[in-house]
């Protein structure tokens, strides 16, 4: 119930709500799982991030969504204790709702961020390495294919272009280097 609502003003009238809405649903006696969405880049800078999930004991697991590219220009900057904060909030199991990397190589207008179809594969890689042995449900990258036709050259005229180049493959349903990775990935978890 919710998305990135810690980027939400109102997220002190929603987390008692979500609380209620997991009650109510437990209660039931379904096999329903109620969890919320919280944005991890940007509970890493918030002080009130163990208190939003102290306020919600009855959810099932925790989601967050990450992207890393927003913190570090390359994958190799990313250290494997990336999502160790998760422990110091909640003891419960999370999941990774959306994760992704870019595959454009530079958006001019944002310099920090940078990208490509072989960074996407070394992020995949990473999470392989760093998700073993947490307490993961679920693992959902953003987008199967790119949410827009793109090139290199094309302009860049607002924040939201950056996610049009993190499918796993193109608009056209071309696949990148990234989908066969994925793929392995996603088996590989299903055996561990």
């Amino acid at each position: 119930f919710g998305n990135e609502i810690n980027d939400d003003p109102t997220v002190d009238v929603l987390l008692p709500l979500i609380e209620h809405m997991a009650q109510f649903t437990k209660a039931l006696g379904t096999p329903t799982q109620v969890f919320t969405v919280f944005q991890y880049e940007s509970m890493l800078t918030n002080p009130k991030a163990a208190s939003y999930l102290a306020q919600v004991p009855s959810l099932a697991f925790v989601g967050f969504t990450s992207y890393p590219f927003l913190k570090y220009s390359a994958t190799s900057q990313m250290p494997t204790t990336y999502y160790d904060a998760i422990a110091k909030w909640t003891a419960k199991a999370w999941a990774l709702t959306e994760v992704g990397w870019p595959s454009r190589q530079s958006f001019p207008g944002y310099p920090t961020i940078k990208g490509s179809e072989a960074e996407q594969v070394n992020f995949i890689s990473k999470l392989a390495n760093i998700l073993p042995n947490k307490p993961v449900v679920f693992v959902n990258w953003f987008t199967v294919c790119d949410l827009a036709e793109w090139k290199e050259t094309d302009p860049v005229s607002n924040f939201n272009q950056v996610f049009y180049t993190i499918g796993l493959r193109r608009n056209s349903g071309t696949a990148k280097q990234a989908y066969e990775a994925w793929r392995q990935f996603y088996v590989a978890s299903k055996s561990a």
